[in-house]
């Protein structure tokens, strides 16, 4: 896992550990799990993901079931993996058309 990981599960630890923090926790978690998907062309299944990121598996699947609702991500094949979905690929679509592909991404965010 690289540094920009450990920094973001660990902000996303500190928020789960705060009073009143929900809507923020769920969305330094939702996030950690976009990038995850992000760096996985092929996909990863419910297990890869806990592991990777360090949630529980109830946890893990009730976001990836909200976000699937929104079509954040999708699954594939007979195991379901699941991969980014076709509203992160209209987003990002979005984004560029708009002028923010000429931005330079930032290399810390990248890691």
């Amino acid at each position: 896992m690289t540094a920009a990981r450990d920094d973001t599960s660990a902000a996303a630890r500190r928020a789960a550990e705060q009073p009143g923090s929900g809507g923020i926790q769920v969305i330094a978690r939702s996030a950690e799990i976009l990038r995850v998907l992000g760096t996985a062309p092929g996909g990863m299944t419910q297990a890869e993901l806990c592991g990777q990121i360090g949630l529980a598996r109830s946890t893990v699947h009730r976001l990836l079931n909200a976000m699937r609702d929104e079509g954040l991500v999708e699954t594939s094949g007979p195991r379901g993996r699941y991969r980014l979905g076709p509203a992160i690929r209209r987003m990002a679509d979005a984004a560029w058309r708009g002028g923010l592909g000429g931005l330079q991404p930032d290399p810390a965010k990248d890691e």
